[in-house]
């Protein structure tokens, strides 16, 4: 299974993100995102570090994907490359040395058997580690993505990198009942 990929389930009321953190001189999260909401179906990439908070949309006629490759007009995201070009905000890494999550059948991703039910929201860990190279800058890289019809209200999710550890609980009802774990 290729955790990158665009898995575009539902043609409405659906979201996928796909969350980078680039760890270096700066502290930098990225979120490339596509939501087809009723309301305002969209793309943007969502852009924070210590000193700004950016938002930039797209149309959903503006995006491109294709195995491993998410275009928004000129930004590019990869499992091997993050591009971004805007007027405030310019990143051009390389990932490389990276981490993935070791799977099996029963553990297939992040959320273990809970990724076989019929859930509202998932998770993947594309990256649990990495290195990241822009120019002369280096530093370390984390990757996620999240899918589904309905984030959770309420969610814990805990991460280290320094030593395997990695804990997570959510409210989360089943898509065919009300009931939550």
């Amino acid at each position: 299974m290729n955790t990158f990929n665009y898995r575009r389930k539902h043609k409405t009321n659906y979201f996928e993100g796909w969350y980078v953190r680039l760890l270096g001189e700066e502290n930098i999260a990225v979120i490339f995102g596509i939501t087809t909401n009723n309301d305002k179906p969209h793309a943007f990439i969502q852009y924070t570090n210590s000193k700004i908070f950016k938002y930039y949309e797209f149309r959903l006629e503006d995006v491109i994907t294709k195995d491993n490759y998410v275009q928004f007009g000129q930004n590019i995201l990869t499992p091997d490359n993050i591009y971004i070009k805007t007027e405030d905000v310019e990143i051009d890494a390389i990932f490389q040395n990276t981490t993935k999550l070791k799977k099996s059948l029963i553990n297939n991703s992040i959320m273990s058997f809970l990724y076989y039910l019929p859930l509202e929201c998932y998770q993947e860990v594309i990256y649990l580690d990495g290195e990241f190279k822009q120019g002369l800058k280096t530093g370390n890289i984390y990757m996620e993505k999240t899918y589904g019809r309905k984030f959770p209200k309420e969610w814990i999710w805990i991460q280290s990198n320094s030593f395997p550890l990695t804990i997570a609980t959510a409210k989360m009802p089943l898509l065919f009942n009300r009931c939550g774990f």
